[in-house]
């Protein structure tokens, strides 16, 4: 008689091929100005006007806080700076914006 046919063989979980994943980015904003950081550069943008900089022009970012507000800095190596800052509103918030910034900031400012 016939014999029935083999099941297919089980691949056990967590086996296979990688599953991708996105290069780490940030988006902050507060209604009026937005910051993007991600693996191309930055993108400041206040009241609809953006400044989009690459990571090969830019030569030091940095974040500073002032009470709800966080102010970004882009110099770039001709000599051009340029700010943005956000208002969190709440200090929670603030804590939240500050870890995602410097975990993106880390990866990619310093290359």
């Amino acid at each position: 008689p016939p014999y029935p046919a083999a099941p297919p063989p089980q691949v056990a979980q967590g086996f296979g091929p990688p599953v991708p994943y996105a290069p780490p980015e940030v988006e902050l904003a507060d209604g009026e100005s937005r910051v993007v950081v991600n693996a191309t550069g930055i993108v400041l943008e206040v009241a609809g006007a953006a400044a989009d900089f690459e990571w090969a022009e830019i030569a030091h970012a940095r974040r500073t806080r002032r009470g709800h507000h966080l102010t970004v800095t882009v110099r770039l190596w001709d000599g051009g700076v340029y700010d943005c800052e956000l208002n969190a509103r709440r200090t929670a918030r603030l804590g939240e914006w500050l870890a995602r910034l410097d975990f993106v900031l880390g990866r990619y400012a310093t290359r």
